[in-house]
């Protein structure tokens, strides 16, 4: 009979894995991390997935997930935060208790905005046995979010408005990946000013080109007459004709066909904007020349010709713009034409041997690498060159 225990490579059959995996396979869902937006598999249990307001979920995922004690997940485009993570009974699988949140904290700090979503509830005492007691009567909460570098920009003193009321951060702990607020209410105010400003005012551009437009997100406390610069401000930029111009995820504007057309910035997170018209214009292109001496023929048999490259505007631009040549030559042609070419001087010599034949005529091709239009296409020029007889 043959003996398991000498296969090292026989592993016993694992019915949690099985289960977890199964389950996992069936009623996978996928959550991303608030932050990186990295997704995620999980499944739910106890069914506390719902749409009530402050609803609970229970995850269950495997160990190498992102999910840690105090993460925030998008689920169904609604923001939780993990209560906890389940101690190592296994390295099958990790659970979480998640709530959903229920306030978003924003503030300002140093110049940088500070948004982050957060869980609340009331307290009846947070601060030991010799801080008075906290009732909720007197307006006193508590907020729970993920410790991460943008919750710590969060101070005491620092205030935010949401809940239908303003509020003072009093105190902060940090405990096992989560940062504890216990914050008091205070006087009703309204909310801060917000205004976003594109600066780039210019109006004119080419087809072809691109542009990064500058911008301004300031806020201003609503008592305060100081508008204060937002260093962190997330701007969705939108055309209002993405032919003419149009914007890549990075929010650099690419020039398409002539027209006109309006961008707007749009500040997401305060839903402020600003907005200018702008004119597309036809792409101007370099204009490639071959200068020559005299006509442009060399002599069966006679000394070499040397034609020049010019690329106009482009010369002008500080790039080291090598030519590149090209000779439609036939074959008979082939077997007496020679060339020297001298990427210094942007030169090329051509020089007809004897019994070359004269009467005949090629093309002579100037390009480049370095400019393309905006179809991605090479500029070029060309001259028609006779073989004339060296008599």
């Amino acid at each position: 009979m043959y003996d398991i225990s000498y296969n090292k490579e026989c592993k016993p059959y694992n019915v949690l894995a099985s289960v977890f995996n199964s389950t996992l396979l069936r009623e996978k869902e996928i959550v991303d991390d608030y932050w990186t937006k990295e997704r995620m598999r999980v499944f739910f249990r106890s069914n506390k997935n719902t749409n009530e307001q402050g609803a609970k979920a229970q995850l269950y995922y495997m160990p190498d997930e992102g999910i840690k004690e105090g993460a925030l997940v998008d689920i169904k485009d609604k923001v939780y935060i993990a209560l906890n993570q389940s101690t190592i009974e296994n390295d099958i699988y990790k659970k979480s208790d998640l709530f959903e949140c229920n306030v978003n904290i924003n503030t300002f700090s140093n110049g940088y905005e500070v948004n982050i979503p957060g869980y609340c509830y009331y307290l009846t005492s947070v601060f030991g046995n010799d801080y008075p007691q906290i009732s909720v009567v007197g307006g006193n909460m508590e907020v729970i979010t993920q410790d991460c570098e943008v919750s710590r920009l969060i101070t005491p003193n620092s205030t935010f408005i949401d809940l239908g009321a303003t509020w003072r951060v009093e105190d902060c702990v940090i405990r096992n990946g989560l940062m504890h607020y216990y914050i008091q209410k205070q006087a009703d105010t309204l909310p801060p000013d917000f205004k976003v400003e594109i600066l780039s005012r210019a109006v004119e551009f080419e087809s072809g080109k691109m542009e990064r437009f500058e911008i301004s997100a300031q806020r201003k406390e609503h008592n305060d007459s100081t508008w204060n610069t937002v260093e962190n401000a997330t701007i969705w930029w939108k055309s209002s004709n993405e032919g003419v111009v149009c914007f890549d995820g990075n929010g650099t504007a690419r020039f398409g066909r002539e027209g006109t057309a309006t961008i707007t910035a749009l500040w997401r997170e305060h839903g402020v904007t600003d907005s200018i018209e702008i004119i597309v214009t036809a792409e101007t292109l370099p204009k490639y020349e071959i200068s020559y001496k005299g006509n442009p023929e060399i002599k069966s048999g006679g000394s070499a010709k040397s034609f020049t490259a010019n690329f106009g505007f482009v010369e002008d631009s500080g790039f080291d713009i090598i030519p590149i040549w090209h000779l439609e030559l036939t074959p008979e042609q082939e077997e007496k034409i020679t060339y020297t070419i001298d990427n210094v001087k942007k030169t090329i010599s051509i020089k007809a041997q004897s019994g070359a034949p004269f009467g005949t005529t090629f093309n002579l091709w100037l390009t480049t690498n370095d400019y393309l239009t905006s179809t991605g296409e090479q500029v070029k020029a060309r001259i028609e060159v006779n073989i004339i007889s060296l008599f």
